[in-house]
């Protein structure tokens, strides 16, 4: 007894510490740089930012950031839990904060032992926010009142989401929309396929989980059941985009592009060897690789028809994002990480450097990473919550990097430090947890 109460005052009372002369890239919306400041931590939270010239920090831990860069942690607005050592990947590489769209009654069922170790401090991992089952694929709903139900019991479980999916009705939708808003839950969701893309948008939908699900609903991409009929020279009616787009604008829709997901379609078929041959893979379970290997996209039927269809929706969903982008619809980065071969947190780094690609500056892509995601967490799922951004008050859920993520985006892969909820970590011990974990 005596030694677990130890090992609980250890993990969670933790003295102040206080990060010297430091470049911090804040997030606020002007993206303020404060340099040579000085920032305290103390009880998980940003207790003070101190500028350069002001009196002198004192704490049980100095940290010198002379010529280091200081940015909020990452946030993956779109994962699926599944093996604990993913959550410390995540971790190790800079994603502080993760959203579960949805999982199957295993996963969901051991979450919880997965948090609770998280905050005791045993597993090392991000603080994690997650819908249950997803309607129309999880679970079958047909009705209004089951609808209703089903969004009280998630609610009642702690679940701070719900998603729908492909085959939602006009019914089911409505009713999950309107109750999830009552009960002050978030609305995640690809684009039902029955339904109006701009009636969804305008009904209820808080986020759209793809951009590829405005290929399928908005430009009429060729789906599953028409795919034989795709040839190379089939071409969208554009200018179906805008209307919904302009909708997502007006009704604050957020939209996660997921463009990485499109871009490990077509590397699984063109190259898979390295993929499985890398460190990355070397950090995952060997059930997690055999899945990947045995289940991946380019196993599926059709593959080179569905390899015609990547290749013409990759630049279709570069312009989508532009253009919501341009339309004012606001960005999260999201990776539907772990479906193969979306590495937990890595591929995170990859879809930044892919948002850039697009056209968006790196201060507009640092945003959907982290101040976007923290305003979507506050104002849809968790009102108490302050996160992505570097102010007083807010969560210590900070990244300690070598250079500046502003200069270049592939800077955010730089980091010295983690720090979540207060916590220190650096990769190589984090690396250390994870071979640590495979090995049990």
């Amino acid at each position: 007894m005596i030694a677990a109460f130890l090992f609980a005052m250890m993990v969670t009372v933790r003295p102040p510490v206080v990060i010297t002369h430091v470049n911090v890239v804040t997030m606020d919306l002007e993206s303020t740089v404060l340099t040579d400041a000085s920032v305290e931590i103390a009880g998980g939270k940003i207790t003070r930012i101190l500028r350069s010239g002001g009196p002198e920090p004192s704490a049980a831990k100095i940290v010198d950031g002379k010529g280091r860069w200081l940015m909020p942690g990452l946030i993956d607005s779109h994962i699926h839990y599944d093996e604990e050592v993913e959550l410390t990947s995540y971790l190790r590489k800079g994603v502080t904060t993760v959203i579960s769209l949805g999982d199957p009654p295993e996963q969901i069922a051991r979450m919880p032992a997965s948090l609770a170790k998280v905050a005791s401090g045993e597993l090392a991992g991000p603080r994690l926010y997650a819908a249950g089952l997803i309607i129309s694929n999880g679970i079958k709903l047909t009705t209004a009142p089951e609808t209703r139900a089903f969004v009280r019991a998630e609610k009642a479980a702690g679940r701070r989401l719900i998603k729908v999916y492909n085959d939602t009705s006009r019914e089911v939708f409505d009713a999950a929309a309107d109750e999830a808003h009552h009960l002050h839950m978030g609305v995640f969701g690809h684009m039902p396929r029955a339904l109006d893309p701009q009636y969804v948008v305008s009904s209820g939908l808080d986020v759209l989980a793809h951009a590829e699900e405005l290929f399928f609903s908005s430009l009429k991409g060729s789906g599953d059941v028409d795919l034989a009929t795709l040839t190379p020279d089939w071409k969208p009616d554009l200018s179906t985009l805008d209307p919904v787009l302009q909708a997502m604008a007006d009704h604050k829709v957020f939209l996660i592009p997921n463009l990485v997901a499109s871009y490990h379609f077509v590397e699984q078929w063109v190259d898979p060897d390295p993929i499985f041959t890398s460190t990355e893979a070397s950090l995952l379970t060997q059930d997690t690789i055999e899945g990947w290997r045995d289940h991946n996209y380019a196993h599926r039927t059709q593959v080179e028809k569905r390899m015609l269809r990547e290749a013409l929706k990759r630049p279709l969903l570069d312009l989508i994002t532009w253009k919501a982008h341009q339309h004012g619809v606001v960005l999260l980065a999201g990776t539907d990480s772990p479906i193969p071969t979306n590495w937990p947190g890595e591929s995170l780094h990859e879809e930044l450097r892919l948002l850039v690609a697009v056209g968006l500056t790196n201060d507009e892509v640092l945003a959907a990473a982290t101040r976007n995601a923290g305003d979507l967490i506050k104002s849809r799922l968790d009102p108490a919550a302050c996160l992505g951004v570097v102010r007083e008050g807010c969560e210590a859920d900070l990244l300690l990097l070598a250079k500046d993520p502003r200069a270049d985006i592939r800077n955010t892969e730089t980091i010295e430090a983690i720090i979540a909820k207060g916590r220190w970590f650096t990769p190589a011990e984090l690396v250390a947890r994870e071979r640590a974990m495979l090995q049990k």
